[in-house]
């Protein structure tokens, strides 16, 4: 894959409780950038915090890394979609956001979200909550329909952003995902075993936007995998061109299927090996830390758990 004509810079966000230095998350992904040469950032924010102070803190981890007048790609898996999604639709960014597209991203929240008691992950009793277990739990409780439906009033689509979003669903029967699929099945008929279809894809209740695809047997982690960051990329180049590109169609058989099956359960073995390696091989000390990568420079990690580093992009 040639991602040369991709201009501008990527940052993969992650999910609620994810640590991607640490897991991996993206490896699959930077494997084909960086032999491409294409410039990303994965940043480490609030594995547990509420979507706003998610999104505040990475707008000044971003804002760290790109000066004014940046353009980039927000590519969010699960919560992380969410989170992409909020700080595109805000004002006087110190960068411009070009396009967003959510992986497995719970867009109008998870029905089973709904009984648990709601948290503000910045109230002071969160954080008496955060600093007894470690988590307060607001940003899970900020995945329930209520919230989401709030979300969605509030923070409208940017119209300078294009959007665009991937489902992945559980046809086949799967060990790993089987206690969650149980319990997802009674809330949702269609799910990557953590999130439903029908709320991790695009409609025009969201605004105007694009689904670019539901792939089944992709599960909710193996939703990011190079399949579907291969089909995103002609989108995202149309979208730096200011033109469209046609939709991909998706393979449902029972071969594909098992297969990326398969490969799934490879590129998270790989990828957890893989984050292992970098931070042996670039001197991190902290596996909560957030890092960046640049063809001339290679990769550069940050000190910070917030994904702050001293670091700017030439693009």
């Amino acid at each position: 894959m040639d991602c040369t004509p991709l201009a501008y810079p990527i940052i993969l966000i992650h999910g609620w409780t994810d640590n991607p230095t640490a897991s991996g998350t993206f490896k699959v992904i930077e494997k084909q950038l960086t032999q491409s040469g294409v410039h990303f950032f994965v940043p480490e924010v609030s594995r547990f915090g509420s979507v706003e102070e998610r999104a505040q803190l990475l707008i000044k981890d971003m804002a760290r890394v790109y000066n004014k007048g940046h353009q980039v790609h927000l590519i969010g898996h699960s919560m992380g979609g969410v989170v992409a999604r909020a700080i595109a639709g805000q004002d006087n960014l110190p960068f411009t956001v070009l396009t967003v597209t959510t992986l497995g991203t719970p867009n109008r929240g998870l029905r089973y979200l709904d009984l648990l008691p709601t948290l503000d992950g910045n109230s002071e009793e969160a954080q008496t909550i955060r600093g007894i277990f470690g988590t307060d739990f607001g940003g899970l409780c900020n995945l329930s329909t209520k919230f989401m439906k709030e979300f969605n009033q509030k923070i409208p689509n940017n119209p300078r952003v294009k959007y665009f979003t991937w489902a992945g669903q559980i046809v086949l029967p799967t060990v790993s995902y089987a206690p969650h699929w149980i319990i997802v099945g009674r809330f949702y008929t269609k799910s990557d075993g953590i999130v439903g279809v029908e709320t991790a894809s695009w409609g025009d209740d969201l605004g105007p936007g694009t689904h670019l695809g539901t792939v089944p047997g992709l599960t909710h982690s193996s939703i990011v995998c190079n399949e579907v960051f291969v089909k995103s990329l002609p989108h995202l180049r149309a979208a730096e061109l200011g033109s469209t590109a046609p939709v991909e169609k998706v393979s449902g058989s029972i071969k594909v299927q098992l297969a990326r099956r398969v490969v799934g359960h490879t590129d998270a073995l790989q990828g957890r090996l893989s984050a292992w390696k970098d931070r042996k091989r670039h001197g991190s000390q902290d596996s909560n830390a957030g890092y960046a990568f640049d063809a001339a420079e290679g990769y550069k990690y940050g000190t910070k758990p917030t994904g702050a580093i001293d670091y700017h992009c030439k693009c």
